[in-house]
């Protein structure tokens, strides 16, 4: 256990650093339909989907069941939010919640086994 939670620290060190250190390539440009996919899906009802949509390191240590969002919460990708280093990336999203005001939050994703998935998120 306290081997897979450093590599889940690492990645998300490595992760930030890339990404904060100036993404070449990709960046400001539309995110790829599979990641908006994954960001849009952690509002999903159906657990699996929510498992499906986030990095291994996450769903390892994350309930079986478990969903992430109320029911009635929208995430809208941010058109040209889109930054990306190798298997890394990261794209802005609109977070509303039912009875809340609207919120910018900053995902960080992965690329696991050939899938963009979620790794983590910066909360505004």
């Amino acid at each position: 256990m306290k081997r897979a939670h450093a590599a889940a620290a690492g990645a998300l060190a490595a992760s930030v650093m890339l990404i904060s250190s100036g993404c070449s390539g990709s960046e400001g440009s539309s995110a790829p339909d599979e990641a908006r996919n994954a960001v849009q899906n952690l509002a999903s009802r159906d657990p699996d989907t929510v498992r499906n949509s986030l990095s291994r390191q996450v769903t390892d240590k994350a309930n079986r069941n478990s969903l992430i969002a109320p029911a009635g919460t929208r995430l809208d990708v941010q058109a040209g939010s889109w930054k990306q280093k190798g298997d890394y990336a990261q794209l802005s999203a609109v977070v509303t919640v039912p009875q809340q005001s609207p919120a910018k939050t900053e995902f960080y994703l992965i690329r696991e086994e050939g899938k963009w998935r979620v790794l983590f998120s910066e909360n505004p």
